[in-house]
């Protein structure tokens, strides 16, 4: 029936024979009720026609199927209709054109490799509710790509996010520091994350240079939680960091936690800080100026050593000049 251009198949059907649409070399738009947890589009169409579908509409979802889509490459407009609670396995591999796809907020698993190779994403909004990343669920796919995880306690397979060299922006819960530990390669790849630009942590606890040490491309960092110290050398080196956010629940600085960020301009002093201790922003040429919050009682020896900045509220701007020394600040004094 090559004359046909467009079929509607009625709401009471309940079974549709497999490949009923095998005959059709193209198409262009497919809807699909969910009929059963194992559909998948190429149990009715050729390999060859799925390849060239360009919109999805899928109704009374209740699952996104193993495969459910694998190989249709040229899918740009997907819709789901519906409560999925899982995405499956190779659900959307090697899509090469959906650029955006909004996960439904009631999916509490993606399966394993299930966005692999859908290189023309670019924004990821993990919701809430999901629990489980599979291995390389979205492993190459994009080369500009910015990820939003919001479940602190979801477990992410190994390789989740390889591959994706551009990696511009991710946002991630650290309630257990799942992402930014030692084994953070795990999930992404040395070379995407020194291709990150912006990082924001929420529900942070502790915070190391291990955490850091690989994004070497990093320009902006918000930190959100109720961590207390920022430990020794968290962010040292981070010549591209331009922007540091911290919380008001910080009470100390440890020594050489900035140490040589020639690039830091923009920084917050948290209102709660006590303590800044030595070399903490020794070399951060760009620090023009800050205002020390009223709870600080103590600046290690060379804390700003090597910057030209200004601290806007010192009663006694004579002392920025030498920063050899340890200042108490409740005496307003240099002690030795």
């Amino acid at each position: 029936c090559d004359a046909l251009t467009e079929i509607h198949i009625p709401s009471n059907v309940t079974k549709i024979g497999r490949k009923a649409f095998g005959g059709i070399e193209d198409i262009d738009e497919v809807s699909l009720y969910y009929l059963s947890k194992r559909q998948q589009v190429s149990d009715y169409f050729e390999k060859e026609a799925i390849a060239g579908l360009e919109t999805l509409t899928y109704y009374n979802a209740k699952t996104i199927p193993n495969r459910f889509c694998d190989g249709c490459e040229s899918l740009s407009n997907l819709t789901i209709v519906g409560s999925p609670t899982t995405i499956g396995k190779y659900a959307f591999r090697n899509n090469k054109k959906l650029s955006g796809f909004e996960i439904p907020a009631t999916v509490k698993s993606i399966g394993r490799k299930a966005f692999y190779n859908c290189d023309a994403l670019t924004e990821i909004h993990i919701p809430s509710n999901v629990t489980k990343i599979g291995r390389s669920a979205f492993e190459n796919s994009s080369s500009n790509l910015k990820v939003f995880i919001n479940n602190s306690q979801a477990t992410i397979g190994r390789r989740a996010f390889y591959g994706n060299l551009s990696l511009v922006e991710i946002q991630v819960p650290k309630t257990y520091g799942w992402l930014f530990d030692h084994q953070m390669t795990r999930y992404i790849d040395a070379r995407s994350m020194a291709n990150i630009e912006i990082l924001h942590l929420t529900n942070v606890k502790r915070l190391s240079s291990n955490y850091l040490k690989n994004l070497k491309g990093i320009m902006r960092i918000y930190l959100y939680g109720d961590i207390k110290v920022i430990e020794k050398s968290s962010f040292a080196n981070l010549f591209y960091l331009t922007d540091v956010l911290l919380p008001d629940s910080i009470v100390s600085i440890e020594s050489y936690a900035f140490y040589n960020c020639e690039n830091l301009v923009n920084l917050n002093i948290p209102q709660n800080i006590e303590m800044i201790k030595k070399e903490a922003f020794s070399g951060c040429i760009s620090l023009s100026s800050i205002d020390l919050p009223s709870n600080l009682v103590y600046i290690g020896s060379k804390a700003f050593f090597g910057t030209s900045i200004v601290i806007n509220n010192l009663e006694n701007q004579s002392l920025i000049s030498d920063w050899d020394n340890d200042w108490d600040l409740r005496e307003n004094e240099l002690t030795e």
